[in-house]
């Protein structure tokens, strides 16, 4: 979904949000990658990102279908696969 915030002034930015699932939404601008969750290399990066507190688990312990990384260095798990993920991100584009 694509949607047009006005400011105070005459600047008008555009949100795009992207379901992720269970009623959960990402700001498409903030997307860096859509990554698969599962190989050894992106499970550590998750556990890294816990540690830290920057892991968001939108898929509530239910099978991971992408990881979303975004440009504030979270990582935000989701059921939804990456390509169809993708597609949404590009619709909402």
């Amino acid at each position: 979904a694509s949607a047009q915030l006005s400011g105070g002034g005459d600047q008008v930015s555009h949100l795009i949000l992207v379901s992720i699932g269970f009623g959960n939404v990402i700001m498409g601008d903030r997307t860096v990658a859509i990554i698969s969750p599962n190989s050894p290399p992106m499970k550590r990066l998750q556990e890294e990102a816990k540690s830290k507190g920057q892991l968001i688990d939108a898929a509530q312990d239910r099978r991971r279908g992408a990881l979303v990384v975004t440009d504030r260095h979270h990582l935000i798990l989701s059921t939804i696969g990456v390509e169809i993920l993708s597609q949404r991100l590009l619709a909402g584009a």
